[in-house]
Order: C-alpha cells, then structure tokens, then sequence
C-alpha cells in the first residue's frame, strides 16, 4: 500500500466500513469526515492486528460520550445503563467489524486472522505510517487508522 491512489482507495473503504457498520449495527449517524479529532473530549480507544494475505495493524479513537451512546444503540439501552466494561466490549468489537469489513472489501478473496481487540491508551492509537480518516458521528467523533506491515 504504497501508492497515493493506493492511500485514496483505502480510505474510501475505511469511510464506508465505519458508516456501514455505525448505521446498520449500531443505528448510529456518520455526519463526514474531519481533518482531525476536536480537542478536550476523554477518548476511548481499542487495537487490533491481523495477518494473512496482508498484515497490519488496526486502530480506532473514539470520544467517550459517543462510544457509550453507541454502546447503548448496539445493546439495545439507555446510556446510563450502559456499564464501563459493556462499552469498552462494544468499542472493541466495533473495531472488529470495521476491520474485517475493510479487509473484505481490500482483498475480496482473501484470508485473513485477526486478533482479538484490546482497549489501548488513546496516546497509542494512531501509528505513524497508517491510512487515517476522522469522521464527525451524530456526537462526538471516531478516528480510524490502519496500518500495513510487510510479511515477515
């Protein structure tokens, strides 16, 4: 993935896994894309690796109060029912199925493991030569980035 039109076109398939999967699995608005996360919001955020017929990284960023009215629209509650631990599981799975939908799209036929996501410090989120889109949610925002690495 080394191209510009390479770049472009994983983005397109990022942008469309996360709006995908927000509004049919969570019943959640993706508003568009922003240059970068808004500043004062406490952030969540969960990784994911995968390896196969390409390996990588992936990250997702989200601002709290988004990740728990996600949480609660994924889970079918109110957000004040909605424990620590149930939206962290939701933001980690959230992250899966971004992913995998994104590597679906990437390699139709491919094969691919990925790991189970982990909650991650939002200081790690983003790795320096990763594929990057921010995008505005009905509140709050997500950022996502995925990140190739060459076999080993």
């Amino acid at each position: 993935m080394s191209s510009v039109a390479g770049f472009l076109e994983l983005e397109a398939m990022i942008e469309a896994a996360t709006s995908d999967t927000l509004e049919t699995m969570c019943f959640f608005g993706v508003m568009g894309p922003l240059e970068e996360m808004p500043l004062g919001e406490e952030r969540i955020s969960a990784r994911l690796t995968f390896q196969g017929d390409a390996n990588g990284v992936f990250h997702s960023m989200l601002d709290l109060p988004a990740a728990y009215a996600i949480a609660a629209n994924f889970l079918g509650e109110d957000v004040e029912d909605v424990s620590r631990s149930r939206m962290e599981a939701v933001v980690c799975e959230l992250a899966n199925m971004i992913c995998g939908s994104v590597l679906s799209n990437y390699k139709k036929d491919g094969h691919f493991e990925l790991s189970s996501p982990e909650i991650t410090d939002a200081e790690d989120a983003q790795p320096d030569q990763a594929v990057r889109r921010v995008f505005e949610l009905e509140s709050g925002s997500i950022a996502l980035a995925m990140d190739f690495r060459p076999r080993l």
